[in-house]
């Protein structure tokens, strides 16, 4: 008997185009958005700070890590965020026109 997903099982386990690049954590933590750091069709650096995460009430800045168009945001603010789960999609910068 198949299992079946929940509607967000379904949208992290969306395919993304072979152009895009997606960022993901590696651990558990709670994460905060803000347009003050991204917004939907910004362009970010490696080093842009995309948005916050807090593990046991300490904050940390996470980057980029790639130079692009953020193209979808994939989470929302104060959502608990799992390891390798995808938070932005992003069209590298080479793609770009």
């Amino acid at each position: 008997m198949a299992e079946m997903k929940t509607e967000d099982e379904n949208r992290l386990m969306k395919k993304a185009p072979l152009s895009l690049a997606c960022l993901t954590l590696p651990n558990l933590c709670l994460l905060y958005l803000s347009p003050a750091y991204i917004d939907l069709g910004s362009v970010v650096k490696e080093d842009d700070t995309v948005c916050l995460i807090e593990v046991m009430k300490v904050f940390t800045a996470v980057k980029a890590g790639v130079r692009g168009r953020i193209k979808e945001i994939l989470v929302e603010t104060n959502d608990m965020v799992e390891y390798g789960q995808p938070l932005f999609m992003v069209e590298p910068e080479t793609d770009l026109v």
